[in-house]
């Protein structure tokens, strides 16, 4: 048994959304098949030889050799769930089989990875019921530790998050730096119902996620070795480190001829045998250590009245977003399982990132040559959406049955 304070979780997070097929002005109520999935299966097969399956055999070949001293999380969407289920079943029977080791954590979110959170609590409670299934159902876990989408934060959503069967939060941890507070510790606010907060280490994540391979950083090259000495030199009150990136980072962000997965194993070579930090899942992370109560709140989002401004940066963003929301009562207790599906496909954040202006999401699989044309087409989509939620409440209205 280890005799240290530092816990070190490192999360994996998998999304792939549905991503949508050219849909025309002439297509509105007339196709009701919205999804690209040849490209859809392409993307998941690419991704996955070079990124999930090669990043889940490292991790494998890690537990099978150092046991307990192994400990990793994930964060698989729901919809990347159904993608592996639909195209690619045996890149989900290689994480059902990380899983059956005992050493992984498998984290809640939102099903489709949603922004709901922002406005309705009860579609958000819908799509973190959707994902819990999922997880259950493929994992057999039911997880107790909530990363949300775009790390959105607010009181009445860290009281529903609770309600809902969580124990802990992972958000950022940019408002403890802005007030000068420890971010290498577990909070509670006392605002909120006892939900307690694991902040993300954004230098240290943002680190492996987007800065390994920029030959421009003037920590290029990272080593294994010099992110350990990182992570030794921290102060001793410095006790759980929290990292979280997209699993892609491994392999597809960052290619194999980069050394990443080299890093990978490295990385985790050291912290199996070290002597002063242990591999923790976040619930281990939690249980190791008394959280603190502070005034500030763990996140600056506080909620607005006005949907999407705190989400969104441009006027696109917010339409479409407007849009789809003032759908969900029309959805009301409808019985159609095809509607929720594509409600909750529809929902997925990656859509409105697809309109956003910041060049990033251009190279982020995007398939849309400007934001225009991402808006355009997920309108039309929205359009024939709503058209399908009107005729079945009329259908049910007249007590006609739908085919």
């Amino acid at each position: 048994m280890k005799t240290t304070t530092k816990h070190i979780s490192f999360l994996f997070e998998v999304h792939q959304p549905f991503r949508l097929k050219k849909y025309h002005f002439f297509d509105i109520g007339n196709d009701n098949n919205y999804y690209d999935h040849e490209n859809n299966a392409r993307l998941l097969l690419s991704i996955a030889e070079e990124s999930y399956l090669p990043t889940v055999q490292i991790l494998m070949d890690l537990i099978n050799t150092y046991g307990n001293s192994i400990k990793i999380s994930f964060a698989i969407s729901g919809t990347a769930l159904d993608q592996m289920q639909r195209y690619a079943p045996h890149v989900l029977e290689s994480f059902q089989r990380l899983a059956a080791t005992g050493n992984v954590e498998f984290i809640g979110q939102t099903n489709s990875r949603s922004l709901f959170s922002a406005t309705s609590m009860n579609s958000f409670s819908m799509e973190v019921g959707l994902h819990k299934k999922a997880i259950e159902k493929h994992f057999r876990q039911i997880p107790s530790t909530f990363l949300n989408t775009g790390f959105i934060l607010s009181e009445q959503l860290c009281n529903t998050i609770f309600e809902l069967g969580f124990k802990a939060i992972i958000t950022t941890d940019e408002a403890a730096v802005v007030h000068g507070k420890n971010q290498y510790a577990i909070y509670k606010n006392n605002s909120v119902k006892p939900l307690k907060f694991l902040l993300r280490n954004s230098s240290l994540s943002n680190d492996i996620s987007f800065r390994f391979s920029q030959k421009d950083w003037s920590e290029w090259p990272l080593t294994a070795d010099k992110y350990i000495s990182w992570l030794k030199g921290l102060q001793p009150k410095e006790k759980i480190v929290t990292i979280t990136m997209d699993c892609t980072s491994f392999g597809s962000t960052h290619k194999s001829n980069t050394g990443i997965f080299s890093f990978l194993k490295f990385l985790m070579h050291y912290l199996a045998e070290d002597k002063e930090m242990i591999l923790s899942t976040p619930q281990e992370a939690l249980e190791s250590h008394q959280p603190r109560s502070q005034s500030f709140f763990p996140n600056s989002y506080k909620g607005s009245k006005s949907v999407g401004t705190e989400v969104f940066e441009n006027e696109l963003q917010m339409e479409a977003f407007k849009s789809l929301y003032h759908l969900e009562n029309k959805l009301g207790k409808l019985n159609n399982q095809q509607l929720h599906k594509d409600w909750s496909y529809l929902q997925s954040a990656d859509h409105f990132y697809y309109m956003s202006d910041n060049g990033f999401f251009d190279n982020y699989f995007n398939p849309y040559n400007s934001p225009y044309d991402a808006f355009l087409n997920y309108m039309n989509v929205l359009t024939d959406f709503s058209l399908r939620l009107e005729n079945a409440n009329k259908a049910v209205a007249t007590s006609i049955p739908l085919l």
